[in-house]
């Protein structure tokens, strides 16, 4: 076959393909071929899942704090209570960090916790000494994986260590100015798929006083991770999306604040679509790296802030140290 003959196949070749490509496009439109944006922020996780989560948390936060070891919430599980009050609607882990000059008390405290839970500890023991990928699990729920030895539902816990000026997590996240960190905040922490929030199922777990990611409370991302089969997600089944598009579907939390010299006031609201489920005053110091937290003792009483048409549970919080 010479050249001129070579070039005619492969333009018959390229005209047929283009053709075929014409009319499958014509009978079935490319919009056709992939799943609306929304359809990548499904939930995946039962109310039993979070109910478990929900658990794992509470054993967690009380045996910790009993024992004055500070820590916080990171990454998607901060942006969780900040902009839902509670996990990422669509996530399935939750990522805690912990004061890396007590990780021998974390070890004592947690191990002790067997044989109902499981402590699995420097799960990637080439990562930052083994300061990464300790895992708190149930004892009776499936492994993720055969080969991995932790279970699905799992705290995912890491530590930080610090400076003078600094705040350094031991993982992938770049050190942090300590004023954009303390004095740690109490952020309201719930059940996102209960039907009914209110302000009995929140736990009140600490964040940094400045939830880093701004730009996540305007836009959602899916997840890039599945937590629950241990494999990350292709970028192409990846999407980010303008959360107003959520509105509708999933709790989010609307607020505007006032500062003062010494305190910030948030006024936030638990909204899904224009249901409101509370409003909550939240009376905190500003961010200005002197400590790590409040002495002042937790506290929420009920409160009408305003005259409102509608009635909407309303409560005021203040103070940071709780009863252990």
């Amino acid at each position: 076959m010479n050249g001129s003959q070579l070039n005619t196949t492969c333009l018959g070749i390229v005209s047929v393909m283009l053709i075929i490509g014409i009319m499958v496009t014509h009978f079935y439109p490319t919009r056709s071929w992939f799943c609306d944006s929304t359809d990548y922020f499904l939930p995946i996780m039962s109310q039993q899942d979070q109910e478990d989560f929900m658990h794992l948390l509470r054993v967690f936060q009380k045996v910790v704090e009993a024992n004055n070891i500070s820590y916080v919430l990171i990454s998607g599980s901060a942006i969780g209570a900040m902009r839902h009050h509670g996990m990422i609607p669509w996530d399935d882990d939750i990522d805690i960090m912990l004061d890396g000059d007590k990780i021998d008390l974390v070890d004592q405290v947690l191990s002790h916790l067997a044989p109902t839970y499981e402590l699995h500890k420097r799960v990637f023991p080439s990562l930052y000494n083994g300061l990464a990928g300790w895992k708190l699990c149930f004892a009776n729920k499936s492994r993720t994986y055969w080969v991995n030895s932790f279970r699905w539902p799992y705290l995912d816990l890491f530590f930080y260590k610090q400076n003078a000026t600094h705040w350094i997590p031991q993982t992938t996240i770049a050190p942090i100015l300590k004023s954009h960190v303390f004095p740690l905040r109490r952020a309201p922490f719930g059940l996102i798929m209960s039907k009914n929030p209110n302000i009995s199922q929140l736990l009140w777990l600490p964040i940094p006083c400045r939830v880093q990611y701004v730009g996540a409370f305007g836009v959602c991302a899916s997840r890039s991770f599945s937590h629950l089969l241990e494999l990350p997600i292709f970028l192409g089944f990846q999407r980010n999306l303008q959360c107003e598009h959520l509105h509708s579907n999933f709790p989010f939390v609307y607020n505007n604040h006032t500062n003062t010299s010494e305190s910030e006031t948030r006024i936030e609201e638990l909204r899904v679509g224009t249901t409101i489920y509370y409003r909550l005053r939240l009376e905190q110091p500003r961010c200005d790296g002197s400590w790590s937290h409040s002495s002042t003792p937790f506290q929420i009483r009920s409160s009408a802030l305003y005259t409102y048409e509608n009635t909407v549970p309303e409560y005021v919080v203040t103070g940071f140290k709780q009863p252990w």
